[in-house]
C-alpha cells in the first residue's frame, strides 16, 4: 500500500489507552464536530486580526466563522438570524456559501 497511513487505528488505539470506547460512526461523529469548532474558531480569529489588519476581510471571515459554527452554537445561529435581517445582502451571499459548503461536504463525504 506504498506509504499509505491511516490515522484512525492510531486514534483508536489513543482512546482505548485513555479508557474511552467509541464505536466506530460516534469516533467519526465526534472528530467532525471537533474539525468543525476548530476551523469556526479558527475563522473567527482571522476575523478579529483581519479588522485590525488592512490586508485581511475581517468581516468575511467573521461571517464564515459564524456560519460555520453555527451548526454547533445556538448563539452564533441567533446571531447569524439577526445580520440576515439586518443585512438582506448579506444574507443572499450566506446562502450561496452554505450551498457551496454542501455541495463540497457531500462529494468529500
Amino acid at each position: 500500500m506504498g506509504g499509505h497511513c491511516s490515522a484512525r487505528p492510531l486514534l483508536l488505539q489513543a482512546f482505548a489507552i485513555a479508557g474511552v470506547h467509541l464505536p466506530s460512526g460516534e469516533l467519526k461523529k465526534q472528530l467532525k464536530r471537533i474539525a468543525v469548532l476548530v476551523v469556526g474558531w479558527a475563522f473567527i480569529a482571522l476575523g478579529i486580526v483581519g479588522l485590525f489588519l488592512p490586508i485581511l476581510q475581517g468581516v468575511l471571515f467573521l461571517l464564515i466563522g459564524l456560519l460555520i459554527l453555527s451548526t454547533e452554537y445556538v448563539w452564533a445561529h441567533h446571531l447569524l438570524t439577526k445580520l440576515r435581517a439586518r443585512f438582506p445582502k448579506i444574507s443572499e451571499h450566506l446562502d450561496n456559501a452554505r450551498m457551496k459548503a454542501e455541495r463540497w461536504r457531500k462529494g468529500a463525504e
